[in-house]
């Protein structure tokens, strides 16, 4: 994984580290490839998203120690809008909850 910046999580008071992911499900990633812009551009939107408790529940984020971006900004067909894929994680890495990020703030929706 690649850090990209830090979120407030207001459930535990504190920073938490933001990272773009270099693997998933049959691709591998090369963080450094990618234009520092579009990076500093996707860490926006999900801090706004994260901070603003649009994202992710309270309940969710007591459990969030890092939020990973597994895919840059995208559409698909169970969500037209363009959007990045994130999931909250524990400390160890265990997967707490997914979401969408919307390039558009009028389309977030809170991860259910």
């Amino acid at each position: 994984m690649s850090l990209i910046g830090q979120v407030f999580n207001k459930a535990l008071s504190k920073n938490i580290s933001v990272y773009l992911s270099e693997s998933g499900d049959g691709f591998k990633r090369i963080p450094g490839a990618i234009d520092q812009a579009l990076k500093a551009a996707a860490l926006q939107k999900v801090k706004r998203s994260f901070e603003s408790g649009a994202l992710f529940t309270d309940d969710d984020m007591k459990q969030m120690e890092r939020v990973v971006v597994t895919n840059m900004s995208h559409q698909s067909p169970g969500d037209p809008n363009a959007h990045y894929s994130v999931q909250g994680e524990t400390g160890s890495g265990t997967k707490v909850k997914g979401g969408h990020v919307a390039e558009n703030p009028s389309n977030q929706t809170q991860a259910s």
